[in-house]
């Protein structure tokens, strides 16, 4: 889009990021931006014609830009006829960091261009402590893992069960939200549609472009908001646990904001880890069911109408961002459901050795302890632990269960189930 000129043109500016590579994989496509070597400070833009490549991806409908493989942060918008401009806010990208630019027609995805190079706009924390995201897919056992991580002495949670207060994801989406924030036209309301009742924003205006002129104007003051933001954060969490090395959090994968908080928080902290709880899909469209109908409230993405059929597609699309994630980050440790309740101790000494945390007897056997003795009955919707395993054979309708095998065939071979 178009705007005004404002008090930063022609201002020198610093390139904080730096280009190493740019490839276009697919025929036709020109890569005009970033130029190798120069990107304006507070954010990447890339830009792309599409004018010579072929008849499906000059269709594009939208453009998307990802990393890690396949983890959208960003979109597109037109600058053109057959071209596209995608700005990536820097407090998004990793000391090193490969992007992908992807264009969407229909049905039909193309990469149409990859670049690589190195952030120098933030300062990742120093070593030593870090976010561990326990991704959550609801009704797979989330609130019995982070009572496992809180039991761990190298390991620091804010609270437990019924209110899991998430302060450092709260305050690195407010983060994502202050120095990410691209170009911004009249009416955009960034954060959570409500940009006026979070701070007192002075560039939501067509006159100002958000981080990059913040960036030319001041440049260092989003790495110092950084700094400040993680280091409040970390004043939080150290109390919680003496000598711990991470902060543990619950992160809703199906979030409209996770990406872009997820990644925020993993260049802020680099030795962040993650892990992906799955349940077989079948179980947990039984157990969602019988939560919400035992409240009486719609949650998970689940109607109080919806039954295993209506219910089915969102079980399909949130198992696919579980297996997403581990894709994304092969270093993520997955734990399935099954084996937390059924072999909690070895369970939890793979995880805890994954993490290259103390995994000795007592300490597993303190955690596992913490874990199980903490159990909410109010919380539970099966007569026991066992007994939620593999419930779907009694609960669920056969032609939902094939429906869900079908559907996640891949799914169930990555997590080890049965089809």
């Amino acid at each position: 889009p178009s705007h005004r000129p404002h008090p930063c043109d022609g201002r020198p500016m610093t390139a904080d990021i730096v280009i190493e590579r740019v490839a276009a994989p697919t025929r036709g496509v020109a890569v005009d931006q970033p130029l190798a070597g120069v990107s304006p400070p507070g954010h990447l833009v890339v830009e792309i014609g599409l004018h010579d490549a072929p008849a499906e991806v000059v269709a594009a409908e939208r453009v998307s830009a990802s990393l890690h493989g396949n983890l959208a942060i960003a979109s597109g918008v037109p600058a053109g006829p057959g071209r596209w401009r995608v700005e990536v806010p820097a407090v998004l990208l990793e000391t090193e960091f490969e992007l992908a630019v992807r264009v969407h027609a229909g049905s039909d995805v193309h990469l149409v261009a990859l670049i690589g190079g190195r952030n120098r706009r933030f300062s990742p924390r120093p070593p030593g402590f870090g976010a561990l995201l326990m991704h959550q897919l609801g009704r797979a056992g989330s609130t019995m893992m982070m009572r496992l991580l809180a039991g761990h002495p190298e390991i620091a949670v804010f609270d437990e069960y019924p209110l899991e207060t998430r302060p450092g994801l709260a305050w690195m989406h407010s983060l994502a939200v202050l120095a990410g924030t691209t170009t911004i036209a009249p009416g955009d309301e960034p954060f959570f549609d409500e940009v006026e009742t979070t701070t007192a924003n002075p560039y939501v205006s067509e006159y100002f472009l958000g981080a990059e002129t913040l960036a030319a104007a001041h440049h260092g003051g989003f790495d110092r908001l950084r700094a400040v933001i993680a280091e409040l954060v970390e004043d939080i969490y150290r109390p919680q646990q003496a000598g711990a090395v991470f902060f543990a959090e619950k992160f809703r994968i199906e979030s409209a904001f996770a990406a872009r908080t997820q990644q925020t928080t993993l260049a802020t902290w680099p030795d962040s880890r993650q892990i992906v709880l799955v349940r077989d899909p079948r179980d947990l469209l039984c157990s969602r069911l019988s939560f919400n109908a035992q409240r009486a409230e719609a949650s998970f993405d689940l109607d109080l109408d919806d039954d295993a059929v209506t219910g089915a597609p969102t079980i399909v699309h949130h198992l696919r961002l579980a297996a997403q994630q581990l894709a994304a980050f092969p270093d993520a440790v997955l734990v399935r459901y099954e084996d937390l309740v059924e072999q909690p101790v070895a369970t939890a000494t793979r995880l805890f050795a994954s993490l290259d945390l103390d995994h000795g007897f007592a300490t597993v056997r303190n955690a596992v302890e913490h874990a199980i003795e903490s159990r909410s009955d109010r919380h539970v919707t099966s007569t026991s632990a066992a007994a939620s395993i593999g419930r779907w054979r009694d609960e669920l309708p056969a032609a939902a269960a094939a429906h869900l095998v079908a559907e996640l065939s891949d799914e169930l071979d990555a997590f080890g189930y049965e089809r």
